[in-house]
């Protein structure tokens, strides 16, 4: 799940790329449009992922700065989760592991209630990070070949080269 990275140049500059890519993506809260890609786009950057008819949080977000040189521009590309799923995924881990350990702590003081109810705090975060973690996989399945696309969707519309992969 680690991010991919690739350097691409185009003989155009970041105002003509930014141009070009603005025309043939839709906007981020246009779910239904016709283009391929929806993003966003800005002076020298564009985040964009694949147009899809649903919603997958865990979608491959790709990352573009573009740099201008002498006669060509730098396109710096990295492509992977959305920053705001591994802050989610952080929070969500670390609350559900501070419930476990409290639950864990209760349980050897306390011991097993004649109910079992001990257990209850000690087995359902770990069900929870269980049922977050097959969340994630499924939904990294659904985008299994966004990386991909969205490079070539870059190339193609900007007429770049690539010129090295990272990652």
């Amino acid at each position: 799940m680690a991010p991919r990275e690739w350097t691409l140049r185009t003989r155009f500059d970041p105002e003509v790329c930014a141009q070009r890519l603005k025309a043939r993506i839709n906007s981020d809260y246009n779910w239904f449009g016709s283009k391929p890609a929806q993003g966003t786009v800005g002076r020298g950057w564009a985040r964009l992922r694949k147009q899809i008819g649903y919603r997958n949080s865990f979608q491959t977000v790709m990352d573009v700065s573009m740099t201008p040189a002498r006669d060509h521009t730098l396109l710096s590309c990295r492509a992977g989760l959305s920053p705001f799923v591994w802050a989610f995924a952080f929070v969500w881990v670390g609350l559900l592991g501070l419930l476990w350990l409290g639950g864990l702590t209760d349980l050897f003081l306390n011991g097993v209630g004649a109910d079992g109810g001990g257990l209850v705090f000690v087995l359902f975060p770990l069900g929870m990070i269980g049922f977050g973690a097959a969340l994630l996989a499924f939904g990294r399945w659904l985008a299994r070949d966004e990386a991909t696309f969205l490079l070539a969707f870059v190339r193609e519309t900007l007429e770049a080269d690539l010129v090295n992969e990272a990652g």
